[in-house]
Order: structure tokens, then sequence, then C-alpha cells
């Protein structure tokens, strides 16, 4: 068996491997057909932080609600019970917020970036990819008046730093993005 490994090992070593390097990718990539694919592909990469068994969204998101009782074996039961404990600085509702807002950036990213492709695509894939990001941000928003109320409402891709922030009143959001998109 030991001969089998080493074997296997100069197997590997003799396989020629071909590789992409990607760097310097620029801001520019995502106004080309291949950069609005893979810009709606990361848009939707925000529903595996969400659904996909991240225990600190699952905490956020389900406990507390009749989605179930005293999830991961009776812990977090300020989540349930609404106790002291449950801070808007705990490291769980902080790094939802910054996620849903990532999430919601990615998504205004395609839309707008998506109006100046104008090769490489056709009109009806381009408008689908669009409407998908649409609705993914609507999802994202849904998700941040549930937990948080009225919040920042942009919908413009957020390049830089942002240091000011204005709460739109959670009604507004679903008038003009959790309904429309």
């Amino acid at each position: 068996l030991e001969h089998l490994g080493l074997v296997g090992l100069l197997g590997l070593s003799a396989c020629d491997l071909e590789e992409q390097i990607v760097s310097g990718v620029t801001s520019s990539y995502y106004e080309t057909a291949a950069g609005l694919e893979d810009a709606v592909s990361a848009s939707y990469s925000g529903l595996q932080n969400l659904y996909g068994g991240n225990e600190r969204t699952e905490v956020t998101l389900n406990n507390g609600t009749d989605i179930w009782d005293r999830g991961y074996g009776g812990g977090h039961t300020q989540w349930n019970d609404y106790t002291a404990q449950l801070e808007p600085n705990t490291a769980y509702v902080r790094e939802l917020w910054d996620h849903l807002y990532e999430s919601v950036n990615t998504t205004n990213a395609v839309i707008h970036r998506a109006e100046s492709i104008e090769t490489g695509i056709s009109a009806a894939l381009k408008e689908q990819r669009i409407a998908e990001a649409r609705f993914l941000r609507a999802l994202y928003y849904f998700h941040l008046v549930r937990h948080f109320g009225d919040v920042h409402l942009t919908l413009e891709e957020t390049q830089g730093v942002i240091v000011e922030a204005k709460r739109t009143p959670k009604s507004d959001i679903y008038a003009q993005v959790i309904i429309p998109d």
C-alpha cells in the first residue's frame, strides 16, 4: 500500500494542470456579458448565508418565531425570550446586517451595470438577469425590514465608504422595492 501511495503521488505530479489566474479584475468587467453573468451568480450567493445552514443566520431568522422553539439545543434563549442579552451590537445581529447590505449592493450593481451592456447578450436574457437581481434585492430588503424595521434604503451601487445613512420607513421600502421588485 505504501508503494501505491507513492505511485499515486507520482501520477498526480505528471498530470498537466492548466490554471487560469484571475487577478486585476476591474470594475469595468461587470459591464460585460460575462461579468453580468458572474455578478448575477454572486447575487445568489447571499441566499446561502440566509438559508444554507449558517448557524448565525438560522438563529437570527428562526429563533423567536413560530418556525422553531429553543433552536440549537435550547441555546440562544435571548432570541426566544427577548431578554437583555439580545442587543443590537452582538455578532449575530451585526453579521446579519452586514451580509444583507452586501447582498443588496451586489444586486444594485447588477441592475445598474446591466444597462450599459450592449454586446454579447440578448435583450431578453439581460432583462431576465435584471429581474433576477431585482427579486433578490426585494428578498434581502424584506429580511432587513423584518428584523430591523426602518432601515437605510439605497437603490444605487455603493462604491467607497458611506458614513451617513437615513432611515426609510419600512412602508416606503415595501412600496419602492419589495412589492415592485
